[in-house]
């Protein structure tokens, strides 16, 4: 049941020279845009900063009280903090956006792998709340702000980039939310910029709308793309994807699985599967005859409805939510009393249709079988 750390420290003391850069080493990094870089010296064109130096930096403010990591982001720093392989890995050009008021959350970070290969990774959806709407939000509208702020990143990072080394080679890779906008700027980049990408690493990210899945550049960047789901995959298989995916295999259960660092794998890849399962395929099936049922507006109306209900709880994070509980769902229940009449035959509606659509699901399980 070997999982990343078992990789970090079985293959930590090979060098990239000896064993190519690989889909393994393409989580770490996605991973690795997760963390509170802000402070450590990375944004822009300032002078790259090798991964170990962040490991210390990260670890020691951990331990100081300033910096709170979670577990797994405290394992991974640990695993890497004392590993060859990435001793000589440089992150550079950090991009952290915040907005409450557009409902934006990106961040960004680059790194140089050796002396002509680059990857620039994309933070996935965050705990906070802004994260979580502007995730929902690609269901009715496209781009939402963090897709644009990322092909915006894509093209300052290559500029940065190609002052370094002009024959360079390009990674785009990214996990959940982040998967999503590594597949996004990749298709939507100056086309100079996309002959440069070898592979785009999408790890359990959401799909698109038709409008991205038909446009060009998505086609043309379409066979770079390399998707990943968990068996019980619900994220990875969100909208469209037009791009193959692989089924890995993961060690947690159900949504859980969204977790990389669960997913087992050999020397150099994951353990591949040959399709999600039936509960995967159950949840797939309800969410996209859910979405079909409704137009835009309805959908959106629904989304920024339940949305400015968790507004109402004064928590920023789902970790609030979850730790104030009690007080959270007292606050819910007396914004859901005092809805106006409309707002709530909105949502009933939609909840009705969920309802349908589960079923609907239900009989397309039935007759796959």
């Amino acid at each position: 049941m070997a999982n990343v750390y078992d990789y970090l420290a079985w293959r930590g003391d090979i060098p990239f020279t000896h064993s190519p850069f690989n889909e393994i080493d393409g989580m770490v990094l996605a991973r690795l845009a997760y963390l509170p870089l802000d402070g450590l010296a990375l944004q822009g064109g300032s002078s790259p900063v090798p991964i170990p130096a962040i490991c210390d930096a990260l670890l020691g403010q951990h331990e100081k009280g300033s910096v709170r990591l979670t577990k797994n982001a405290f394992d991974l720093l640990t695993a890497l903090r004392g590993c060859e392989r990435y001793a000589a890995v440089l992150a550079f050009d950090y991009v952290n956006v915040f907005d409450k008021e557009s409902e934006t959350q990106f961040a960004a970070v680059s790194f140089r792998i050796d002396e002509k290969s680059f990857c620039c990774s994309y933070r996935g959806t965050d705990s906070t709340l802004v994260g979580w709407k502007e995730n929902l939000n690609m269901s009715f509208t496209t781009p939402v702000p963090a897709q644009e702020q990322a092909v915006r990143y894509l093209a300052g990072a290559a500029e940065i980039i190609s002052q370094l080394e002009p024959d360079y080679r390009l990674t785009v890779a990214g996990h959940s939310k982040g998967g999503n906008l590594a597949v996004y700027a990749a298709s939507y980049c100056d086309k100079a910029i996309q002959d440069r990408i070898g592979l785009v690493y999408n790890y359990d990210g959401p799909g698109f709308t038709d409008t991205v899945v038909l446009s060009p550049g998505y086609q043309r960047i379409c066979a770079h793309v390399n998707t990943l789901v968990p068996q019980s995959s619900v994220v990875g298989m969100l909208l469209e994807h037009e791009e193959k995916y692989t089924v890995v295999r993961s060690t947690n259960k159900n949504v859980m699985q969204h977790d990389p660092t669960s997913w087992e794998l050999t020397r150099d890849g994951f353990i591949r599967l040959e399709s999600v399962t039936s509960s995967s395929r159950f949840i797939d099936y309800t969410l996209k005859a859910w979405m079909n049922s409704m137009n835009r507006q309805r959908r959106e109306k629904f989304i920024d409805a339940v949305y400015q209900l968790l507004l109402t709880t004064d928590a920023a994070t789902i970790r609030e939510l979850n730790e104030n509980k009690y007080s959270s769902f007292k606050k819910l229940w007396s914004s859901v009393r005092t809805m106006d009449e409309q707002t709530r035959k909105d949502m009933t509606f939609a909840l009705k249709l969920l309802v349908k659509s589960a079923k609907l699901g239900m009989i397309r399980m039935l007759q796959d079988k």
